[in-house]
């Protein structure tokens, strides 16, 4: 941001976000009034697996939410 104080730049990944949600983020931008003058989008290929939620990408989703379970249950 101090390498361009002309623009406002806003990072809107975040951790296990896809290109559906980059979408999401930007629909709900412009429908709120306020759409970015500029939209940079960073694919890669293993957003495939995450747009289309596969088995795969289930199966990851699902031991992630059991390991933090796992771990708040022991934090006491």
């Amino acid at each position: 941001q101090q390498a361009f104080p002309g623009y406002r730049i806003t990072n809107g990944g975040g951790p296990a976000y896809s290109t559906v949600h980059a979408l999401l983020q930007l629909r709900e931008l412009i429908e709120a009034g306020s759409p970015p003058d500029h939209f940079i989008l960073c694919y890669l290929s293993f957003h495939d697996e995450r747009n289309a939620l596969t088995l795969r990408q289930r199966q990851h989703f699902q031991n992630a939410f059991e390991n933090a379970e796992r771990s708040a249950r022991h934090s006491y």
